[in-house]
């Protein structure tokens, strides 16, 4: 079976490295989303963005996900259910069955993300 690819943009400003720390797979440049996605049973091909602030800090610990199942913010991950929140949030990603937990709206498709080119 074919891994999946995902882009994962992991905040690394301070408020998120202080959730990052705080989370049992998580270091100061965020969670080890190789082992979770493993121990989701997930075939992913993991391509990491750090980035700075994405102006999320009043909702915890933050990234954005996107592979070919859409695009979504993912946001609240700094209690106590973070990882698991985490797990559902790539899973959603890969297979788009489920709402996960701690996510903010619907999945949006990936082409109402993309810049549109600079023009002369």
């Amino acid at each position: 079976m074919p891994r999946t690819p995902l882009t994962v943009f992991v905040c690394t400003h301070k408020h998120c490295r202080k959730v990052w720390r705080r989370l049992p797979r998580g270091g100061s440049h965020g969670p080890d989303l190789e082992s979770l996605a493993q121990e989701a049973g997930l075939e992913v091909r993991l391509q990491v963005v750090e980035t700075e602030c994405m102006d999320r800090c009043d909702d915890g610990g933050c990234l954005f996900l996107a592979g070919p199942a859409g695009a979504r913010w993912v946001t609240g991950l700094d209690d106590r259910h973070g990882c698991a929140r985490l797990q559902s949030a790539l899973r959603c990603a890969v297979q788009a069955t489920v709402e996960p937990t701690g996510a903010v709206g619907p999945p949006l498709p990936l082409r109402e993300h993309v810049v549109p080119a600079l023009h002369e």
